[in-house]
């Protein structure tokens, strides 16, 4: 049986994160090994991005080129002491989406059960809340014991600080009035939090 770009919503080239095969993104890897451990092509871009990360790092991320339910784990974005974000392809439509995925606790029961709690109360803030400088909660849900939220992916975003050491480190700061308007939204969106008893820490 042949595939088809149907098949997996996509007619770009990519390749597994594990063992390089080619092929067309989203594609599960035919590879035994990469088989038997779920693993998906990823676009080129974030293959590149995982294989230069696999080589600095000690403990190289394996969940990229896998999916949870509909949404193919493309590059790893961020992480903490709590969870790890994901960008994320949702499949078959191959929409850009950030995945955020509480880690596996190796603490005790009553600290798993209150880490778990607290995700799940993020998630349901976050469902309350519809605002243009609030990122949109998409879906809510649970793989392999551990709860994961999916939210809207800003393209280029950077948080304040961020921005602010890339301007520092340019020589250019930020003029009043842009000040001004990071300052607006960044209000508008704490004070449309708040009015739903939200707040931010």
């Amino acid at each position: 049986m042949s595939t088809t770009l149907r098949d997996f919503g996509s007619d770009e080239c990519g390749c597994c994160p594990l063992c390089g095969a080619a092929g067309l993104v989203a594609a599960p890897c035919t590879e035994a090994v990469c088989a038997r451990n779920g693993m998906h092509l990823i676009p080129e871009a974030h293959y590149q991005n995982h294989v230069e990360r696999a080589r600095t790092s000690a403990f190289p991320e394996t969940l990229v080129g896998r999916r949870i339910d509909d949404y193919l784990l493309v590059d790893l974005l961020g992480g903490g002491a709590v969870g790890r974000v994901f960008l994320a392809l949702q499949l078959p439509i191959m929409m850009q989406v950030a995945l955020k995925l509480l880690r596996r606790l190796s603490s005790t029961d009553d600290e798993a059960v209150e880490q778990r709690n607290q995700f799940t109360a993020e998630a349901r803030a976050l469902a309350k809340l519809k605002h243009p400088n609030i990122v949109r909660l998409i879906q809510y849900g649970v793989f392999d014991g551990l709860p994961f939220i999916v939210t809207d992916f800003v393209e280029g975003a950077r948080t304040l600080r961020e921005e602010l050491h890339v301007r520092a480190n340019s020589g250019r700061g930020l003029a009043l009035d842009e000040v001004a308007s990071i300052l607006d939204q960044l209000l508008d969106g704490l004070r449309y939090a708040h009015s739903h008893w939200i707040v931010h820490r």
